[in-house]
């Protein structure tokens, strides 16, 4: 099975079709994280998709403008390999633009198998550290030339500062602010929008604290039968006797943390971050009259 299919699975469907515990707990929460980044980028997503667009109209107007560059010096000395630089990039940017059709007629394979075979990652991985090296090898080469027209060099340069800038807040810029993001929403520095049940106790303001109208427990050797789980699925870490853990109501296996990574999760995600039932009611949302979301408001606030 595809990771990707095993991530729409619950902790304990993992757990049933034999995945090891350790890994059941890392793929579950994975998945849950994955859902609240996405939450997260919704926010910037549409601004950082326009700068992808202008970035790439631009990049098509200086690229035509450095060939039309090299055009205008086209029989005079140049040294080599300079000369061929915007050859060697123009192959790799017309190998990644059609990179499918590549990998499905050199390398036959068609996508319809469940994983890549490594060729494919090979090529894949391949072809993008080449681009990204093109840049750097680009100027090393511009600072060792001795014989080539000015506009050429000049046009060569800018190019590749175009090329870096790209890079930076394609590539860069997104795995640094995935990177922050997966801190924050691990420590509950992130608040994202949640989802809001008519008459359901997740209806609630924000006052009203998931934890405390979950069980506290010390966890044990009995517990540990019960749930058979030794580590908290958020921060990986095994559970010691006596420590204060908080147990779901989840169905139809409950699920422990520790306190302070469950309290963390909340702030990011009213869900279980193993079965993606909601925290309030340990299934799918109920409904409640008024007299019991004040009570649980009453009781909240002792």
């Amino acid at each position: 099975m595809g990771s990707n299919s095993q991530e729409n699975l619950s902790f304990e469907q993992l757990v049933e079709q034999g995945v090891p515990v350790a890994e059941a707990n890392r793929i579950t929460v994975r998945a849950s994280l994955r859902v609240a980044l996405r939450h997260s980028f919704e926010r910037c997503g549409g601004a950082w998709l326009c700068a992808m667009i202008l970035l790439s109209l631009g990049f098509m107007v200086v690229l035509m403008w450095v060939m039309w560059v090299f055009s205008q010096h086209e029989g005079e000395q140049c040294d080599e390999p300079v000369a061929s630089t915007l050859n060697v990039l123009i192959i790799l940017l017309f190998l990644n633009f059609f990179q499918s059709e590549c990998v499905r007629c050199c390398l036959c394979y068609n996508g319809s198998e469940g994983w890549e075979p490594c060729r494919v990652v090979a090529f894949r991985r391949g072809l993008f550290a080449l681009l990204l090296i093109w840049p750097i090898a680009t100027l090393v080469m511009l600072w060792q030339v001795e014989s080539c027209p000015a506009e050429i060099v000049q046009s060569l340069y800018v190019i590749v500062i175009y090329i870096i800038v790209f890079t930076a807040i394609a590539v860069f810029i997104p795995a640094l602010f995935i990177t922050v993001m997966l801190c924050l929403i691990r420590r509950g520095m992130v608040s994202l929008p949640q989802r809001r049940w008519r008459g359901s106790v997740d209806s609630l303001d924000a006052t009203v604290d998931i934890l405390e109208l979950l069980p506290t427990l010390k966890y044990d050797a009995k517990l540990r039968e019960e749930i058979g789980n030794n580590m908290c699925p958020i921060c990986i870490d095994e559970f010691s006797d006596g420590q204060e853990v908080i147990k779901t109501n989840c169905r139809p296996n409950a699920h422990i943390f520790h306190k302070d990574c469950l309290r963390g999760w909340t702030f990011a995600a009213r869900t279980c971050p193993l079965c993606r039932s909601d925290l309030m009611t340990g299934a799918r949302p109920i409904d409640v009259d008024t007299t019991d979301v004040e009570l649980l408001r009453s009781e909240s606030s002792r």
